[in-house]
């Protein structure tokens, strides 16, 4: 029995001071939005295209492993702020593809320096290598839980 209650005790510990993170990550760049109101979720896609480029809208859910419908609602909101464009795949009619507009070039850009100051207090105060070694290690959680017929993230909402 202890043994359970410890492993219960484990996963909720896990699973709270992940919610904790994940707040103070997302809080910390929201705040970088610079007057823009953004969601979590669509600083997260400003910056999955301004790495990335021009992304297919289907690919774009995988990148941030979340649902395509989730997707679709980030992608219209940005839209509506005219940061990105949705345009016919010409290769595929079936597929959208995603670009950042010059504004939210500029949006991103914007996002990107205190979004590099962060990551350089958290590398400085953790170091690089133990950075990407939490960054392995969430991963090997991710795919713990995952269910073995999904084959990928949970896809939580942004």
């Amino acid at each position: 029995m202890a043994n359970s209650e410890s492993s219960d005790r484990g996963v909720l510990e896990l699973a709270l001071q992940l919610a904790r993170t994940h707040r103070a990550l997302s809080t910390a760049l929201v705040r970088n939005t610079i007057g823009l109101q953004l969601s979590f979720g669509q600083v997260v896609v400003l910056l999955a295209l301004a790495r990335s480029g021009t992304v297919r809208q289907h690919e774009l859910a995988k990148i941030l492993s979340t649902t395509k419908s989730n997707v679709v609602q980030l992608i219209d909101g940005l839209m509506e702020l005219n940061l990105i464009v949705r345009e016919q795949d010409p290769s595929d009619r079936r597929a959208n593809l995603i670009t950042l507009t010059s504004a939210g070039q500029a949006a991103a850009k914007a996002i990107n320096a205190p979004t590099d100051e962060l990551t350089k207090r958290l590398s400085d105060r953790l170091g690089g290598q133990r950075m990407v070694e939490i960054v392995d290690w969430l991963r090997e959680v991710d795919r713990a839980v995952v269910q073995p017929e999904e084959g990928a993230s949970m896809g939580g909402k942004f």
